[in-house]
């Protein structure tokens, strides 16, 4: 079937084959292809927002008008033209005059009341009331900064965006008697309280009608940009109204280019935000077209480099950035003094993440960020669907970072490393590391890695431990040093600090790897002793499972095994008054099932994750399991079908209203009609879930989603 755009019009669905512009390659609808069919049509929404006309490389709207291609969604029709209705502007003073300056970072304003006799009288509480809700819906976005104008100026510049709105007058005084005036702090400090609130509340609002999310706790902003006229008015909302945002996680769904990276970077160095995590959705996994290659600081992802020149930024996650190296210069910045990179500010970098496919021609860029940020604490590479290529350079580099803490590597190198090349210094070396206190690695050989060694150099700091390898039947790994195994341990007369046992602050254990009988021994003895609050075991491991202490645990992952070995965790809950605080479970391939429906049943999960449990499984659990407070459900297993989602849609007005199902597959040839988003309708029925409930995926995203649920975030300063 050609390729089309599905349409809600009039209260029914209308598909319209799209087009594709040749030049630069993407797929549109064009309006009058529309119009000819659903007559009236003149704007477009998407989920709730309406959506922008595309603009050329210069900003200009394209004729004829064209909207982007959504294929996974229904494009709302509104048909006519809709005059918006000006806001109620609530009472204000009539002399009030509003001050700027070209800094909207500032974001402060100082306000006094002009009396009958034009001198200063400082505002009643009632004045300040309502010249913030005036200036929240003139949506004001500059600034007066009191302490940049000399005694007696007074400040004019021009608004924008008061076309539909009348000017109030708005006054600052800055003679020597106002500012000398003991109320004027006061003032100050009651206009910040006052403004600050519904400013940020505004821009709250705005992120939350386009689908994103806030956290108040962290004062961060999640959102995803579809079109970049979306993307150009978050900013100027960041800018104006939020400068208390400190953490931004971005994505970017639509065709960017280069200038729109610029741009981007470039109105983050205005910002405050202090962490950034910009997931690009770039997984080109070929080869890049010739148009790509690059000329020196031509390269689509040259601006980004910029980020590491921003001195607000502490932490920075590049995620699904392909062929990073050949889309840039690739020059060792830190050694080119007029380099954009080449910044003492840089060095402020506490966090750097890149979460994607690491070629060997990104080895070279990565290991200059490295160099260039020696103080870095947290680190953390590679992807966790496929391998990456080896990168000695950047195994070269981490061991110089002096203060790294945590250290987290998906699917490097797949080859063993030689023993000149490690990833930190290892034992043999006289100068010592600083103990890392996270280790995460997937995907590598550790019997024949370096990072057994790290293991082992950490033992008494090691409070997030997490190794899980691909090679099931590889060497036993030896995670405690032969001269601290149990039995040499027993010899010494001393009794050691138990802070000074190895694993003894662990928090995280999570082990899918075969051990070596020292290493089991000593887990077996310190495990019962630790408050942990994530566990995990599969088939090598699933011995440790009687030794968790499971009343402290937040979330747990058990793979490959008779459900008989889970029989400690079942004993600890069912038919006992103890409360469980697990609200993440992750269940795959566990056989001759009985107890884990009573168990689904009485706790109250946030995440619950099921791979190759088969159809009896799934349908018992989805009977039983509580509803009231789940946020995913992730389903991995051939066996899923329209049956056991008939369970699930039958118990509809029991989800939460942002409960998402998740479906997984491997690979796009093994989807079945269930991965097919147009099998279901709008709106839910009695055996089927609706079209929005539903998330199709990969089998890959769904252990990544996992896994960065139940990690600790990156640590804030």
């Amino acid at each position: 079937m050609e390729p089309h755009q599905r349409f809600l019009y009039s209260g029914k669905e209308h598909a319209i084959q799209v087009r594709k512009d040749s030049v630069r390659g993407y797929y549109y609808s064009r309006l009058n292809d529309i119009q000819s069919i659903l007559q009236g049509a003149s704007h477009f929404k998407v989920d709730g927002t309406v959506i922008p006309f595309l603009e050329n490389e210069q900003g200009n709207q394209i004729e004829a008008k064209r909207i982007a291609h959504y294929p996974d969604r229904v494009v709302e029709v509104i048909t006519g033209t809709q005059e918006p209705t000006p806001a109620a502007s609530p009472a204000s003073p009539s002399n009030l005059i509003l001050f700027p300056t070209t800094k909207p970072q500032l974001l402060e304003h100082y306000f006094c009341e002009e009396d009958s006799s034009s001198k200063t009288a400082w505002p009643s509480d009632d004045f300040i009331e309502n010249a913030v809700s005036e200036l929240d819906v003139l949506n004001a976005s500059t600034v007066c900064a009191l302490s940049e104008t000399d005694p007696g100026t007074i400040l004019v510049l021009d608004r924008m965006d008061l076309n539909s709105t009348s000017k109030r007058n708005v006054m600052i005084s800055t003679t020597p008697e106002a500012s000398g005036n003991s109320k004027n702090t006061n003032v100050v400090s009651g206009v910040k309280s006052k403004y600050y609130v519904p400013l940020l509340h505004s821009f709250v609002q705005m992120v939350k009608a386009k689908g994103g999310a806030w956290d108040p706790e962290l004062k961060k902003a999640a959102i995803t940009f579809k079109a970049e006229q979306v993307a150009s008015n978050f900013f100027v909302k960041l800018l104006s109204q939020g400068t208390e945002v400190q953490d931004l996680d971005l994505m970017l769904e639509w065709d960017y280019q280069k200038l729109d990276l610029t741009r981007l970077t470039d109105q983050l160095a205005l910002s405050n935000v202090r962490f950034l995590r910009l997931d690009l959705k770039d997984n080109n996994l070929g080869t890049i077209c010739d148009q790509e290659a690059v000329r020196p600081g031509q390269g689509k992802y040259q601006s980004l480099l910029g980020l590491f020149s921003n001195p607000k930024l502490e932490g920075i996650s590049l995620v699904n950035v392909s062929h990073f190296g050949s889309r840039t210069t690739g020059l060792c910045t830190y050694q080119n003094p007029s380099s954009q990179l080449a910044s003492p500010c840089s060095h402020t970098l506490r966090s750097f993440h890149f979460i994607g496919v690491i070629r060997a021609t990104d080895d070279a860029l990565l290991e200059s960020i490295l160099v260039l940020c020696p103080r870095l604490v947290d680190v953390r590479l590679g992807s966790f669907c496929l391998a990456s290529e080896h990168s000695p350079k950047v195994e070269g580099t981490l061991q110089t970072l002096k203060e790294l803490k945590t250290l987290h590597l998906y699917n490097l190198s797949p080859n063993p490393l030689t023993k000149g090349v490690a990833i930190v210094k290892s034992s043999r070396s006289s100068e010592l590391i600083t103990p890392l206190k996270s280790i995460f690695s997937v995907g590598m050989h550790f019997g024949y890695h370096p990072l057994q060694d790290v293991v082992q150099q950490c033992l008494a700091t090691v409070e997030v431990l997490i190794l899980r390898t691909r090679d099931k039947e590889g060497h036993p790994v030896q995670l405690v040093p032969w001269s601290q195994t149990p039995s040499t341990k027993r010899s010494s007369s001393p009794i050691p600090n138990s802070y000074d046992l190895p694993f003894s602050r662990l928090t995280h254990l999570d082990l899918a790897i075969k051990l070596t009988t020292d290493s089991y021994t000593q887990l077996t003895a310190i495990i019962p002793g630790l408050n942990l609050t994530h566990f995990g075991a599969d088939a090598h491991t699933k011995d440790l499972v009687k030794s968790v202490n499971f009343a402290s645990l937040k979330s747990i992952w058990l793979f490959d095994m008779d459900e008989t070995y889970i029989q400690p965790l079942f004993d600890a809950f069912l038919g006992k008054s103890e409360p469980c605080k697990i609200d993440s479970m992750r269940f795959g391939r566990i056989r001759n099932i009985r107890n884990l429906p009573d168990l689904v049943k009485i706790v109250a999960l946030k995440r619950l994750y099921l791979s190759l449990l088969g159809h009896n499984a799934l349908s018992e659990i989805f009977k039983s399991m509580v509803l009231s407070d789940l946020q995913v459900l992730a389903v991995y297993d051939d066996e899923y079908d329209w049956s056991t989602e008939a369970i699930l849609a039958q118990r509809n007005n029991l989800f939460p209203e942002r409960m998402v199902l998740q479906l997984g597959y491997y690979n796009d040839a093994v989807k079945r009609d269930v991965h097919n988003p147009m099998f279901r309708q709008v709106k839910p029925n009695f055996s089927r879930l609706s079209r929005q409930r539903v998330q199709i995926v990969s089998s890959h995203s769904m252990y990544e989603d996992f896994i960065q649920s139940v990690l600790p975030g990156p640590g804030r300063s």
